[in-house]
């Protein structure tokens, strides 16, 4: 493990530099999938600003980190690709593994799912997504109706248009590895598809979705 580069330093995590909207409905994606399935254990890839944690162990639940950044103090030290040893026969009712998979060679990620089958029952992912997204969002706020006269206080009323979003894929990029993603879903030859047919492999598909408000991550509920 002593060749692994740690990507970036703790700065990097500052809340208001790093914690978008965006970011922040992520989380709330990986907190709340977590909780619909009832898990006793779980085990969170990648510790980052460790909110996503903090917040499941709030709720009760065991927490157990994996990095391969032992300053970060992890339960567990290694590298994603050498999961099933590090662990050591331990298994988890749920993995989190979000905006990790994407920092290794696609040819290492059905390696690495057919090991995270090994270490848990279920395995919730993200990747980012690229995609050209449209969504249309109408809202109608506060309107105060005293000045019609009609003895009401206060009118209320929200419209929301919603539905899935169109997207569009980016099949004029030409895909490009760089220290810190070598692939993103949606992008040059790693469409949605391929990367299903990589995941049936080892998973059945539970739930695929993006993120409302952060279109550039797509996430996966798998079970074992």
């Amino acid at each position: 493990m002593d060749n692994i580069q740690v990507q970036v330093n703790p700065a990097h995590y500052d809340f208001l530099k790093y914690v978008s909207i965006g970011r922040w409905c992520s989380y709330h994606h990986q907190i709340a999938e977590t909780l619909k399935l009832k898990p006793k254990t779980v085990l969170i890839i990648g510790i980052g600003d460790n909110i996503v944690g903090n917040v499941l162990n709030m709720q009760g639940i065991e927490v157990y980190t994996y990095d391969f950044d032992k300053e970060l103090k992890p339960d567990f030290t290694g590298n994603i690709t050498d999961i099933d040893s590090v662990v050591q026969g331990k298994t988890f009712d749920v993995v989190l593994a979000c905006q990790i998979l994407e920092h290794l060679p696609y040819s290492q990620f059905e390696d690495v799912l057919q090991k995270l089958r090994m270490v848990a029952t279920y395995v919730i992912i993200s990747l980012p997504h690229s995609p050209v997204n449209l969504t249309l969002g109408v809202k109608l706020h506060h309107c105060n109706t005293k000045s019609w006269n009609i003895g009401l206080h206060q009118f209320w009323k929200e419209v929301r248009l919603r539905g899935k979003p169109l997207t569009v894929k980016k099949w004029w990029k030409v895909q490009q590895s760089h220290p810190e993603h070598y692939w993103e879903a949606g992008k040059g030859i790693h469409t949605k598809r391929k990367i299903k047919k990589s995941i049936e492999k080892y998973f059945s598909i539970k739930k695929r979705f993006l993120a409302v408000e952060n279109h550039d991550h797509i996430f996966y509920v798998l079970a074992s």
